[in-house]
């Protein structure tokens, strides 16, 4: 892009930042969780893990088991953001996370479809 370093120049990505540039993400910091149904982010767009020789290494394993919870979860249950507060980040060593969580309530419990069993 035009720019040059000295060598030996550390450079260490803004996750943060990234994640809320409003040519990116619209709205960065409303809870929209279902703009990641509308599209899909590049891996240098969404980055919650890091990226090159410094990806964590825990990154596989995290991203299957919020698929699996979530799945579980949502399938059986609706919810929404428990108030209007705006959740502020705090620092967590060299992470960004909620400060106070994301204090969520159940609103409704889904019918669970039982699935048909074809012997």
């Amino acid at each position: 892009m035009g720019r040059k370093f000295e060598p030996e120049t550390m450079l260490v990505p803004g996750i943060y930042s990234t994640h809320h540039q409003e040519a990116i993400y619209p709205n960065p910091k409303q809870f929209l969780p279902e703009r990641f149904l509308e599209r899909k982010y590049s891996r240098y767009e969404f980055i919650p893990f890091g990226g090159g020789n410094r990806l964590c290494l825990g990154y596989a394993l995290a991203m299957l088991e919020m698929k699996l919870v979530l799945a579980t979860v949502l399938s059986s249950y609706e919810l929404k953001l428990a108030n209007d507060q705006q959740v502020k980040p705090k620092r967590r060593g060299g992470t960004v996370a909620p400060g106070n969580g994301v204090p969520m309530v159940m609103t409704d419990k889904r019918a669970v479809k039982k699935a048909l069993a074809i012997s």
